[in-house]
Order: C-alpha cells, then structure tokens, then sequence
C-alpha cells in the first residue's frame, strides 16, 4: 500500500526531529514536528485517494467503516487531524521552546567518574535547549514520544488493512 510509504517517511521525520532535538537543534526539530503532522494526516488520504482505487470496493468499504472508528479515536481526531490543522491552518503549534536544566556526572574518556577528595563525585550541570508539548492530545509528553504514539496507533490500522488485503 502506498500509505505504508508515508508511514515510513513519517517515521523517518520523526527519528530526525529527535537527532535534532539532541543536537539542540531546535528549529530543524520545529520542521520536522510540522513534516511528520502533515505525514501523520496524509496517511489517511493516500488510503482513501491511492489504495482504495487500487485495492477495489472491498478495501473501500473496510476502509469507510475504520475511517468512522477513527472520527471517534482521540489520538485520530484529537492528535492527527487537530494538530494537523491548527500547524496547516493556523500555524499554531503546541510545542513550546523551553530550556531545561540537566545534571551528570563528569567522566573520564574511561568511564572513571571524577570525584573530590571526600569521595564525593563531581556533577556537571548543563542547560539544554528543547521543546515540550503544552497543550493537546498527549500534553506533557516529548514531541518524540507523541509521534511515536500516533505511528503506533497508524500501524495497528495499517496492519488490519494490510490484513484484509491479502
């Protein structure tokens, strides 16, 4: 199916903005957040305007009945279709830049943690640029964790598609 495609590069937006988001990058992690929403919304459009012509009536008809499951599936309305929306049509987006304070210990190129003299052991601490999800479906959660949950919820769908087209 040619969805799996957008599936797959979808997945590829994602890993991406998570390369980015821990080189700090955060404006190419902005635009991959937006790539992989359209991709998100896409999938259900190539189904109905690629697959189903090419799959006939019987995918259509399955196709119909899960597209009527997912208007009441929140991470369907509330996530795909809402977030989609609100980058495309608005550009509005519920990711919000923030920096975070993170701490670790200083090693040595061996693995040795460097410690003072009482043993204890010396902390690093760092401030890291990222964004957070504020608002929406999955708020709270990383971008990288609410795409994962909306390609996992795409590949359950895809799979009993897949299923019934063999």
């Amino acid at each position: 199916m040619k969805a799996r495609q957008v599936f797959y590069d979808c997945t590829y937006a994602r890993d991406s903005l998570e390369t980015a988001l821990s080189d700090e990058r955060i404006e190419d992690a902005k635009i991959m957040w937006f790539a992989a929403l359209a991709m998100l919304r896409s999938i259900g459009h190539v189904l109905r305007k690629v697959d189903a012509k090419v799959l006939g009536e019987p995918f259509q008809r399955l196709l119909d009945q899960r597209f009527q499951a997912w208007k009441d599936d929140p991470m369907f309305y509330n996530f795909i279709e809402r977030e989609r929306n609100s980058i495309l049509k608005e550009y509005d987006s519920s990711l919000e830049k923030e920096t975070v304070r993170k701490e670790s210990l200083l090693e040595l190129s061996d693995g040795s943690v460097l410690a003072v003299s009482s043993g204890e052991a010396l902390l690093v601490t760092t401030e890291v640029a990222t964004l957070t999800k504020r608002r929406g479906e999955s708020a709270g959660v990383s971008p990288e964790k609410a795409l994962t949950l909306a390609l996992e919820w795409w590949d359950r769908e895809l799979k009993v598609l897949e299923n019934a087209t063999v």
